[in-house]
């Protein structure tokens, strides 16, 4: 009786145990996921307040009574009426030092920049680049280009945000689009000072779920390294677990309203559960 009695405690004890750490690594993946998804809470709170202050910025500007007089008088504008739709894209640029350049650009090939001493690229093909169609395309719309080198200045290729919206003419039909060249380093200031343990990362989608930022982008775009981004992509605002054994990961991915853009912490299981071990002598020794 005494020995069965003994096995029904132990039994009892290892059930215990067994439960105890199955409840403890449990606890410990819930909170990594809470934690990882306040941090993308955070990255898509900072990405947002650019986006609304460069939106407020072309609203100013769209507005501007000296752009509306060179988009009404056309080619036949003064020289005195060009300057002063400059002076205003400088002083707008000078707001903010994360702003690359600012351009209006005319449907009819016509470019005002924030800095006199830029030029239109001849070669730069702006009109089949995606932030100009897609500002056409949606004129009541600010558009968030992905991250890309921008040439249409003469000698400048700077890797930049664009955003971009189509400004209408005195017939209400676009007749020109501004531009704003949001610096990438922005982006990268607010996703690179991000930490998830000793492994973890955090990276960001755009709106088509294309990477816009990856600490290992360079190989990304060499194919020498691989992410789940489909996968990724589709879980819009959710959180799932990808892999096994030592390369399991945590996904926690936030999709911003204002941007579409997809923001996408990444936490190693295994290092989350780093006191293994000393969990399991202490439940199980």
């Amino acid at each position: 009786i005494m020995a069965a009695f003994s096995a029904l405690i132990l039994g009892t004890v290892l059930l215990m145990a067994l439960f105890s750490y199955q409840f403890t690594r449990d606890e410990v993946q819930s909170n990594a996921m809470d934690y990882t998804q306040q941090l993308i809470m955070q990255v898509n709170a900072d990405i947002d307040f650019y986006v609304e202050y460069i939106k407020d910025i072309m609203d100013i500007i769209v507005r501007n009574s000296s752009v509306s007089s060179y988009l009404i008088q056309g080619r036949d504008a003064p020289e005195g009426v060009r300057e002063r739709v400059a002076e205003q894209l400088a002083n707008a640029k000078s707001i903010r030092r994360e702003i690359s350049s600012i351009a209006l650009i005319t449907v009819d090939g016509r470019a005002v920049f924030s800095d006199a001493s830029f030029t239109l690229n001849p070669y730069s093909f702006y009109e089949n680049a995606a932030w100009y169609q897609d500002a056409l395309n949606s004129p009541s719309e600010v558009y968030i280009s992905s991250s890309h080198v921008q040439n249409i200045i003469e000698g400048e290729y700077d890797w930049v945000v664009t955003f971009s919206l189509a400004v209408p003419g005195p017939r209400g039909m676009p007749a020109a689009v501004l531009l704003i060249d949001l610096n990438y380093e922005v982006i990268n200031d607010i996703c690179a000072r991000i930490e998830l343990g000793n492994r973890g990362y955090i990276f960001l989608l755009d709106s088509r779920g294309d990477i816009l930022w990856h600490p290992a982008q360079q190989l990304i775009y060499s194919n020498l390294k691989q992410e789940n981004v489909g996968e990724v992509f589709a879980l819009g605002n959710g959180r799932k677990l990808i892999g096994s054994g030592s390369d399991a990961r945590l996904y926690v991915a936030g999709r911003s309203s204002l941007t579409g853009w997809t923001a996408v912490g990444v936490a190693y299981l295994e290092e989350l559960l780093q006191n293994q071990e000393s969990l399991n002598r202490f439940y199980l020794a």
